[in-house]
């Protein structure tokens, strides 16, 4: 069934402020259906249908004010069956369980789907809020027999439209100072790579001292939308009608291009750093390559090279080997044996010549 919205009478309160979501007891959705048997209709007439919000009294049911949100003090108490109370401003939302079912605003260009029976103000909007419509087609009901409840009975109907209920409409007020309003950042978002330190850095405005590469895109604004940034209130409605709930977080789409170009430069930084790290470590590996082939920490050539060159670079690293000098043999004079020089001349005493 849809929430709709029926005014009984007339009356002027404003209950106090809601701005946080008020959720009613259990008991609030059980129907108040009948008087001494009799089922309840508008007006009391005889009717498929049950009042929701309401307790015994010995006059009849009268509005649970346990089914309403904290009031502030002072409000007057409840004598009759939806014969309205009054407002809450500011209020943001409406009662967990409860649906927007009409709206109006107030001031010159006023626009309302409904009279409500306590009009917004020139800078106001105001907003219905209705219990949800069942689903099931098992309806819980108490009867009255004067301030006693009977026992909790269930009725099965074959159609919502079998059976109507009937609700206390809750009615917020709110003004556009009343919501807060939207973050919004705007500045030059930019990604800079170290390429000394390796290190990246995702800051706003202008890069550290340092930095010897540097990626940013243009400004762009950027809005930022949380629980806190909208204008409308729980529950309220352009058009078709929707039910108040939690709403989901919806990003602007400059933030979205904002985040695909940073994510794919980062990408771009990320593999040039790669690059970066692996073209040192190979130049650095070719540099000891060359150091260790000119003073000998490697081997240089094939297996098959003379290495017992002193002149081959490679073969001793400092300075060139010298061969330490023959020992003095002293059987060789000059170079030679003396047992293999030839025999000296001889030459007799002169005595003998």
């Amino acid at each position: 069934m849809t929430p709709t919205a029926t005014v009984f009478s007339v009356a002027t309160a404003v209950l106090g402020p809601l701005t946080t979501t008020f959720t009613p007891p259990p008991a609030c959705t059980v129907a108040v259906a009948a008087v001494t048997g009799k089922f309840l209709g508008l007006g009391g007439k005889v009717a498929p249908s049950g009042w929701l919000g309401q307790t015994c009294s010995k006059g009849g049911p009268v509005d649970d004010t346990s089914c309403w949100p904290p009031v502030s003090s002072g409000a007057e108490a409840r004598t009759k069956a939806l014969d309205g109370w009054g407002y809450y401003s500011p209020g943001l939302h409406c009662p967990a369980g409860y649906a927007t079912a009409c709206s109006a605003t107030g001031g010159a260009g006023a626009k309302s789907d409904f009279a409500f029976q306590f009009a917004p103000g020139a800078k106001e909007t105001a907003v219905g809020c209705c219990p949800r419509a069942a689903t099931s087609t098992e309806v819980e009901y108490v009867t009255c027999d004067g301030s006693d409840p009977a026992d909790l009975a269930t009725m099965t109907i074959s159609d919502d439209k079998d059976f109507m209920f009937y609700a206390p409409l809750i009615q917020i007020n709110w003004q556009s100072s009343d919501r807060p309003t939207e973050t919004v950042f705007s500045g030059t978002v930019s990604l800079s790579v170290d390429v000394d330190t390796m290190s990246t850095l995702a800051t706003a405005g202008d890069a550290p001292a340092g930095v010897t590469s540097r990626v940013g895109f243009p400004s762009q604004s950027v809005v930022l939308v949380g629980s806190q940034g909208s204008n409308k209130p729980t529950g309220a409605s352009e058009g078709n009608k929707e039910e108040d709930g939690v709403k989901p977080v919806s990003l602007s789409t400059g933030f979205k291009v904002g985040m695909a170009v940073a994510g794919g430069v980062l990408a771009v930084a990320i593999v040039a750093i790669i690059f970066i790290c692996a073209w040192r470590r190979r130049k650095q590996q070719m540099e000891e390559e060359e150091f260790d082939r000119m003073y000998g920490m490697k081997d240089v050539g094939p297996s098959t090279a003379d290495f017992r060159n002193e002149e081959i670079p490679g073969w001793h690293r400092g300075p060139t080997r010298r061969q330490p000098p023959a020992p003095v043999d002293p059987f060789r004079s000059d170079g030679e044996s003396e047992l293999m020089a030839p025999p000296a001349p001889y030459h007799p005493p002169s005595a003998y010549r």
